[in-house]
């Protein structure tokens, strides 16, 4: 767990060196741009994916005999359905897998894949959870089994919720970042505190007085306290560390992509240079080594998603194990309101995430696809037309109003006002 403490603190700093730099040339230039930003951008992220990946199939392993529970009054109490039954769990697993299979799909094309719609979904989700949670933390009424299980589908949510940050789409829209930083950040609150609450065994225990599993160490509220809690607050601070690197990413990233999509948006915009995305963490450039544009960059800028996602996914498998290994079964059944709203808010997103997708794929041919770390090519049909030969010699006020023509020069606003769509009548 150090390791994967010490990965997140190299991963976290390479990306604000690179951000720092890019305002210094001296240091920025000997860097080689295109291949540092691969190695941080890709090749990083990639350590603690495989580390999470290990660590999953490690929970997979046969650890029946050590999972506790005394008198077995733990399984006849259950797990509140709410929190942690059929419907919660089938609506997570699908959130979670649709953004991971998007984001990846997203680093080999430029167009927008609906991994806002789901994020947006998982917010509702996530802070629905969330509350029920510390309601019941706060009438005494959460019971370890709830504790425990509920703040694992929280962690795998929350885990899930960085991947929608690593989509452009997702950092134009200003308004759903800060949302979801702030759910994020309420939602690792509460895990730390329920887990906490559990560890001094503060919880209710009338009808659970002793429960152990695994969650990346042994958790629970049996006498004496396990010195394993130790590794488990490791991790906790690993998830504190990832939080922050994220909530960073998506504020610094965001105004920039927000204003560069603004004028990409604009038909014809003459104001060709304002589409340019700068002062990012994870830059792109074109082959003559300038910034790229927004329409040039991948829908997924970085390969961070992958790490979110498997340990989304870790966090979900040994939930999964857990109720398996103590039997244990929801007091609720499917039909129950809390997860009839999960189910809804779920299937609602991914359902017009996945019709967003199968239209990118209807139109979009294979010359505009692109490999991961490059950009694509710019939309020559955006920027230039067949008059720019008659017209390069001519000044501004003297081109003809159906040209297609963008200056890359300041333009005066009459100008802009005069020339900016083609549709107009000669004067």
């Amino acid at each position: 767990m150090l390791i994967l403490l010490a990965t997140q603190i190299i991963l976290f700093s390479a990306e604000l060196f690179s951000y720092g730099t890019q305002r210094y040339r001296w240091l920025w230039t000997p860097l080689k741009p295109r291949i540092w930003l691969k190695v941080t951008t890709g090749f990083f992220p990639l350590i603690p994916t495989l580390q999470g990946l290990f660590y999953a199939l490690l929970m997979i392993v046969d650890l029946d005999p050590i999972y506790k529970d005394k008198g077995g009054r733990c399984l006849t109490l259950g797990v509140d359905g709410d929190l942690a039954g059929d419907g919660v769990r089938i609506a997570t697993w699908a959130q979670v897998i649709i953004l991971f299979i998007i984001s990846f799909a997203g680093m080999f094309h430029p167009e927008a894949t609906g991994v806002k719609e789901i994020g947006a979904g998982l917010v509702l989700t996530h802070l629905s959870l969330s509350i029920a949670m510390v309601v019941q933390l706060g009438q005494n009424t959460l019971s370890p089994v709830d504790a425990v299980i509920g703040c694992m589908i929280l962690d795998a949510q929350n885990m899930a919720l960085s991947m929608q940050l690593t989509a452009k789409e997702t950092l134009a829209a200003r308004w759903q970042v800060l949302i979801v930083i702030i759910v994020q950040t309420f939602g690792l609150c509460n895990v730390g505190i329920i887990m906490s609450s559990l560890f001094r065994n503060s919880l209710d225990t009338s009808q659970c007085e002793c429960l152990t599993v695994f969650w990346w160490a042994w958790a629970g509220n049996c006498s004496p306290p396990s010195e394993e809690q130790n590794v488990f607050w490791i991790y906790y601070i690993f998830r504190i560390l990832n939080l922050i690197q994220s909530s960073l990413h998506s504020s610094i990233n965001t105004i920039p992509f927000h204003k560069a999509e603004r004028k990409y948006s604009v038909p014809m915009s003459l104001y060709y240079r304002e589409g340019q995305v700068l002062h990012i963490t994870c830059p792109r450039f074109q082959e003559d080594g300038s910034p790229a544009y927004y329409e040039q960059y991948p829908a997924t800028l970085t390969a961070t998603y992958a790490f979110n996602g498997m340990f989304a996914i870790a966090s979900m498998t040994t939930a999964e194990l857990a109720l398996g290994r103590l039997h244990l079964r929801p007091t609720a059944a499917l039909s129950s309101i809390g997860q009839i709203i999960a189910l809804v808010v779920s299937g609602t997103t991914v359902l017009r995430a996945l019709w967003l997708f199968a239209i990118l794929l209807r139109k979009r041919d294979a010359l505009d696809f692109i490999w991961p770390f490059h950009t694509a090519r710019p939309p020559i049909g955006r920027f230039f037309s067949d008059h720019d030969s008659d017209t390069a010699t001519l000044d501004p006020n003297d081109i003809p109003l159906r040209s297609h023509i963008v200056s890359t020069s300041p333009t005066p606003l009459s100008t802009v006002v005069r020339h900016r769509y083609n549709t107009f009548p000669p004067i």
